[in-house]
């Protein structure tokens, strides 16, 4: 059975970004990516830096004032749907071998 089917697609998200560290190409990196199922509110995206500023497995303590929280446009969002998908699919052929 494929999981797929149960999966309630992200519709917002929030991106973490250092917009002072363009890749090589001049691009803005998303650092870090949360998907939401309604719009986030403001104690999320509090919640959200608090936790990118204090959790040193995000590795973000040396940049944190350099970082923003912004919101994700559709198709990063649609990105991440994506993703998602995928590692589900990957779980599911996992679980039965």
């Amino acid at each position: 059975m494929n999981n797929m089917e149960n999966i309630e697609e992200f519709t917002h998200g929030i991106m973490a970004v250092n917009p002072n560290r363009p890749d090589e190409e001049g691009n803005i990196e998303i650092l870090h990516f949360v998907g939401y199922w309604e719009e986030p509110n403001e104690d999320d995206i509090i919640g959200l830096w608090e936790e990118l500023k204090e959790n040193k497995e995000f590795g973000m303590q040396e940049h944190v004032n350099e970082i923003e929280l912004r919101p994700a446009p559709m198709e990063i969002v649609e990105y991440y749907n994506s993703v998602v998908q995928i590692q589900d699919n990957e779980e599911d052929e996992e679980s039965f071998n």
